[in-house]
């Protein structure tokens, strides 16, 4: 239930550094800036969820960790969650 978060402006930068060098944004296929962030549309226009590498893939299924803490949060555990890479499953959470 959540997108990759996308910008277009008029006032980003037409040059970006990239692998070692500098690489133009003139081309209309560039006039998007991936922002590495997770987002969901919202009534106030859309609400940013966490940063798309934060994202546990554990077994072939994309796992938020601030949603597993919230769920321990709300059964009044406190924790940092985050993956463990494993070679069974690319990633276990811990």
């Amino acid at each position: 239930d959540h997108q990759s978060l996308l910008l277009s402006s008029p006032s980003l930068a037409r040059w970006v550094w990239r692998n070692g060098g500098w690489k133009s944004l003139e081309r209309e296929e560039d006039t998007w800036h991936r922002t590495g962030d997770r987002a969901r549309a919202c009534d106030a226009g859309f609400s940013v969820l966490g940063r798309e590498r934060d994202l546990i893939i554990t077994g072939g299924y994309n796992v938020d960790p601030a949603a597993v803490e919230q769920a321990l949060l709300a059964a009044q555990l406190e924790s940092i969650v985050f993956g463990v890479s494993d070679p069974t499953w690319g990633e276990t959470i811990a």
